[in-house]
C-alpha cells in the first residue's frame, strides 16, 4: 500500500503507512516538490522532495544470491535504487541513518538495520561510456576508474597495503595503468578497500550495458565484449573480496558471452515475478500519487496513456512519465525522453527484414503478436530475426508481455508471450523513433508533408522526397546480407506507418491472382479517401533509365495480377492509387496509375 508521512509539512510517500495518515489533508500538486532529474536518494530526502518508498526492498536483496542482476528499461528507477542501497551501507556518507526515517527498512527487523552504514562501498556507473570506437571508449574507461579510485584515495595512504599496490594504484589514478590492469581495476579495487578496512565492500554497478550497447551500434562490440568480460568476471567471479554486488542495466548480455564462468549471480529481468513491484510504479502507488496532488479526476486518461506493464499480475507505470504527468498538473502527453541509443531500435523497426515487419505492422494496429521471449540477448542475432529484435523492444520498454501457452519444443529458447504496445504513451514514441529515422534531419513536420503529398495525390513531389530520404537516411552498410527487395519492402511499411489512423496497412497479402508488396486501405468508406498499392522491385546496378523501366513492370504486376481485388470486393474507395516502384541502391524509381471509379 501507498501512504504518506510528514518531514517539516510535506508529505513523503511509503507503502505501509498511508491508513495511519489517511485524514491528513493533502497538498495541491503545485506545493510538492517532485524530483525531476534526481537520482540521489540523499537528495531527494534532504531537498524534501516526493518520494516512493522502495527501502523495503533492502532486506530482501541482503537475503538473495551474493550477485544480483537488475535489468529494466530506462527511467524505471535502477540508478535511484542504487543511490538509496549506497546511502544504507556505506561507512563514508555521514548522518545518513536519519534518511531513513520513517520509512520502511526501520519496520524491518533489527538485524537487517544493524547492516546501516557498516561497508565501503563501491559506486561505478557507466551511463557515460558512449563512444564512436573502442579506444575512445576505453579512454573513457580509463577516466571513470581514475574518479572512482580518487573517490577512495585513502587507499594510497594506507598502512595495511603494500608498496606495490600503492603503485598500482597511483597509476589507475593517472590513467597510466596498463591495459591488463585496466582490466583488473575494479577487481582490485574491492581486494585493497576489503584489506584496508577488514570488512568487504559492497559493489554497486550502475547501466552495465551501455558500453555494450553502445559499442554494437557503432561496430566495435567484439573488442568491447571481450574487454568487458574481463573487467566484470574478474570482478564478480572472485567474491572473497566483496559482500555483495548489485547490477543494473537495461538488457541482459547472453551469459556465456559475459558472465561466463560466474555461479554466483541472480537474474531478475522484465520476465520475472520476483522483485515486480521494486521497479516503477504500482497502480495503487500511482492512485495515491495522483490523490495526493489533487489530481486523481482523470485517472482512465492516465492509465491509458501510461499503464500498461504486466509483470506476473502486478500492473507497473514508468516513474519518470507519472512524476511529470503529476508536476505539469497532469497534463497528458510524452514524457519518456528518448536518447540516442534509441536509433538502433527505429533502425531495426525499418529495416528488420519480413517478419519483423508484419509484426510491427500488427503491433502498430492495436493487435497483439506471439513470440518466444528469453532474458538473454545476443547482439549478433538482431539482423533479420524477429524473436531477438522483439526481445530488444521488450526488454527496453516498448512492449508489454503477457505469458502464453509454452511452447514444449522451445523451452530451451524461453516462453511464448503475447506482445502489444503497452500504452498511448509508447505508441507515441514508436513514431517518434521512425521519424527520427527517416526524417534524414529534416525534422518531423517535413515528414508530415511528405506523407500529405501521398495522401493528396502529388506523387512526383513524393518521389523526390523519397530519393531524399534514402540518399540521406540509408547506406550501402544497411543493405549488406539482406535481401535488397524485402529491405526496401520494410523500408516503405515504415515511411507509410504514420497513416494508421485513416488506412489498415497491409503487407504481403492475397489479392487477385497474387501478393502485393504493400497496400494501405481506407478505414472510413464514406470519407473520399484513396486506397494505395505499392509493388517493390530491386535492381542491381542499375542505370536511371532502367530504373523506370522496372518501375513500370511492378506497375504492371499490379495490373495484370489484380492486385486491387481485395479492396474492390470491400467496397470502400472509389479511387485506387497503384505504384511501381525500383530500387538499386540509393537511386530510386517510381511509375503510378490512378484508378478513379473502380467500383464501377
Amino acid at each position: 500500500m501507498l501512504g504518506c508521512f510528514l518531514r517539516k509539512g510535506l508529505f513523503f510517500t511509503s507503502p505501509l503507512l498511508i491508513e495511519s495518515r489517511i485524514s491528513l489533508p493533502f497538498l495541491a500538486h503545485n506545493m510538492l516538490k517532485y524530483p525531476i532529474g534526481y537520482s540521489d536518494f540523499g537528495d531527494i530526502i534532504r531537498e524534501e522532495r516526493v518520494l516512493v518508498d522502495k527501502t523495503h526492498m533492502i532486506p530482501k536483496v541482503m537475503d538473495d544470491a551474493k550477485v544480483l542482476l537488475f535489468t529494466r528499461p530506462r527511467r524505471f528507477g535502477k540508478t535511484l535504487t542504487l543511490s538509496m542501497f549506497r546511502y544504507f551501507f556505506s561507512l563514508h556518507e555521514q548522518n545518513t541513518a536519519t534518511l531513513f526515517d520513517g520509512l520502511n527498512i526501520k519496520k524491518a527487523p533489527a538485524s537487517y538495520w544493524a547492516h546501516q552504514g557498516k561497508y565501503p562501498v563501491i559506486l561505478l556507473s557507466l551511463k557515460d561510456i558512449k563512444a564512436g570506437t573502442f579506444d575512445q571508449a576505453y579512454k573513457s574507461i580509463r577516466e571513470l576508474i581514475s574518479r572512482l579510485y580518487s573517490d577512495h584515495y585513502i587507499l594510497f595512504e594506507s598502512e595495511r597495503l603494500h608498496e606495490g599496490a600503492k603503485a598500482r594504484f597511483k597509476r589507475a589514478l593517472d590513467q597510466t595503468a596498463t591495459f591488463e590492469e585496466t582490466k583488473t581495476s575494479l577487481r582490485m579495487l574491492c581486494e585493497w578497500l576489503s584489506i584496508h578496512y577488514g570488512q568487504k565492500p559492497i559493489l554497486l554497478i550502475d547501466e552495465y550495458d551501455t558500453p555494450i550497447h553502445t559499442a554494437y551500434v557503432e561496430g566495435y562490440y567484439d573488442e568491447m565484449i571481450g574487454f568487458m568480460r574481463e573487467f566484470f568476471g574478474v570482478a564478480l567471479k572472485d567474491d572473497s573480496y566483496f559482500y555483495k554486488a548489485i547490477v543494473t542495466g537495461i538488457l541482459r548480455v547472453a551469459k556465456e558471452n559475459l558472465f561466463s564462468g560466474l555461479n554466483n549471480i541472480e537474474v531478475y529481468s522484465f520476465l520475472s515475478t520476483e522483485y515486480a513491484e521494486y521497479f516503477g510504479f504500482t497502480e495503487e502507488e500511482v492512485d495515491r500519487l495522483f490523490k495526493q496532488a489533487s489530481l486523481n479526476h482523470n485517472m482512465p486518461m492516465v492509465k491509458a496513456w501510461y499503464n500498461g506493464y504486466q509483470v506476473d499480475g502486478t500492473t507497473l507505470y514508468n516513474p519518470w512519465s507519472i512524476i511529470s504527468c503529476i508536476k505539469h498538473s497532469g497534463r497528458l502527453k510524452p514524457y519518456w525522453v528518448n536518447t540516442s541509443d534509441n536509433s538502433l531500435i527505429g533502425k531495426l523497426l525499418v529495416t528488420g527484414g519480413e517478419d519483423i515487419q508484419e509484426n510491427f505492422e500488427q503491433l502498430m494496429q492495436g493487435e497483439m503478436v506471439t513470440s518466444i521471449l528469453s532474458e538473454n540477448l545476443t547482439f549478433q542475432r538482431l539482423t533479420n530475426n524477429p524473436k531477438a529484435i522483439l526481445n530488444l523492444l521488450f526488454m527496453s520498454g516498448y512492449l508489454n508481455a503477457i505469458a502464453d501457452d509454452v511452447v514444449a519444443e522451445s523451452m530451451e529458447e524461453g516462453m511464448a508471450y503475447k506482445l502489444r504496445i503497452p500504452n498511448q504513451e509508447v505508441y507515441s514514441l514508436y513514431r517518434g523513433l521512425i521519424h527520427d529515422w527517416l526524417d534524414g534531419n529534416k525534422g518531423s513536420f517535413w515528414f508530415s508533408e511528405f506523407l500529405q503529398d501521398l495522401r493528396e495525390g502529388r506523387l512526383d513531389v513524393f518521389e523526390k522526397k523519397l530519393q531524399t530520404f534514402i540518399k540521406n537516411v540509408f547506406s550501402y552498410y544497411d543493405m549488406k546480407g539482406q535481401e535488397p527487395e524485402k529491405f526496401f519492402h520494410g523500408f516503405t511499411l515504415g515511411l507509410v506507418a504514420d497513416m494508421h489512423k485513416t488506412h489498415w496497412i497491409r503487407s504481403n497479402r492475397e489479392s487477385g491472382d497474387g501478393r502485393y508488396d504493400v497496400a494501405l486501405i481506407p478505414k472510413d468508406k464514406t470519407a473520399s479517401l484513396p486506397g494505395f498499392i505499392f509493388e517493390i522491385k530491386s535492381v542491381p546496378e542499375a542505370k536511371q533509365g532502367q530504373l523506370k523501366l522496372y518501375a513500370q513492370k511492378a506497375l504492371d504486376q499490379i495490373n495484370t495480377l489484380n492486385y486491387g481485388q481485395e479492396m474492390k470486393a470491400q467496397g470502400i474507395i472509389s479511387k485506387l492509387t497503384k505504384i511501381g516502384m525500383a530500387f538499386s541502391g540509393k537511386d530510386i524509381a517510381m511509375i503510378s496509375q490512378v484508378d478513379s471509379n473502380i467500383l464501377l
